[in-house]
């Protein structure tokens, strides 16, 4: 049986990308989003999360934007001046130089999964924004924090595709060094992530989507991908969703998101998916 998985992560960033995956999940091929707990129109998405049946949500937790649900003075180490969460590069480097207390990740964590029940969801799945958890220190919290709450699927480090895959979406086409060297080291941190014996089962085997699709490539990225999807369960992490003024106050990855929601709903996509036999799962 191909299993397939389609995440749509960054749920609650701004209420075009709320409204986005929802329309990827009533028309597409999106059956699964994650959620940014802490930002201003997480509680909104949760309201039109609970009107669709079928719509797995999990929490997408972070640790580099927004800030912490947790009070600023119970995780100094996470934040700057202003009680917000560092850059990812401030952050990683902050981690790398013990400047990072593990103890104040596990409460922030543990205090957004509290905030998503509070908001009336039950999280069918965990991973992390900007996919901090395939740091090995920080995937050590992650499933422990999972074991705890029951939740049984997470996004797992070392599960990145072969990057001969990429080869229609990266090499032919070319991408930045800095989108390469964000790929190696994804797959060399995922590599040294191990789980940890007292572990239930855990999501995808394989994952597809974090990297370099050049502007205009998307769809024919994903025609070239789906055909080979084989046995078990591939994960597909897109980031569909319609542009407006608060997501460009979060993140930079704009335009890119409504081109991947014209894929992931497209006639093209549905029919593909069920062309080559692929059973969705979420």
């Amino acid at each position: 049986m191909k299993k397939l998985v389609v995440n749509a992560d960054d749920f609650g960033i701004s209420p075009g990308v709320s409204h986005g995956i929802v329309e990827a999940f009533q028309k597409g091929i999106v059956r699964s989003t994650s959620l940014m707990v802490n930002l201003p129109s997480a509680q909104e998405a949760c309201r039109l999360a609970s009107g669709l049946d079928g719509l797995k949500v999990g929490i997408h937790l972070n640790l580099t934007c927004g800030v912490p649900v947790s009070p600023s003075a119970l995780v100094p180490t996470l934040v700057d001046r202003n009680g917000k969460f560092h850059s990812l590069p401030r952050m990683l480097l902050r981690l790398l130089s013990a400047r990072i207390r593990m103890e104040e990740i596990v409460r922030e964590w543990d205090a957004q999964i509290a905030r998503a029940r509070d908001f009336g969801i039950h999280p069918s799945h965990l991973d992390t924004h900007h996919h901090v958890h395939f740091h090995p220190a920080l995937a050590t919290v992650l499933w422990d924090l999972a074991v705890k709450h029951g939740i049984l699927r997470v996004r797992k480090p070392g599960a990145l595709l072969k990057l001969s895959f990429w080869k229609t979406s990266m090499f032919a086409q070319g991408a930045a060094y800095s989108s390469l060297a964000k790929l190696f080291a994804l797959k060399g941190m995922g590599k040294l992530s191990r789980l940890p014996e007292n572990t239930p089962s855990w999501g995808a085997k394989s994952l597809w989507g974090i990297g370099y699709i050049p502007a205009g490539e998307y769809q024919t990225a994903l025609e070239r991908f789906l055909p080979s999807v084989n046995g078990g369960i591939t994960e597909i992490v897109c980031h569909p969703g319609y542009v407006d003024s608060e997501l460009s106050h979060w993140d930079s990855w704009t335009e890119s998101r409504e081109e991947e929601l014209r894929a992931l709903t497209s006639e093209k996509t549905v029919d593909l998916i069920r062309s080559e036999g692929i059973q969705l799962a979420a």
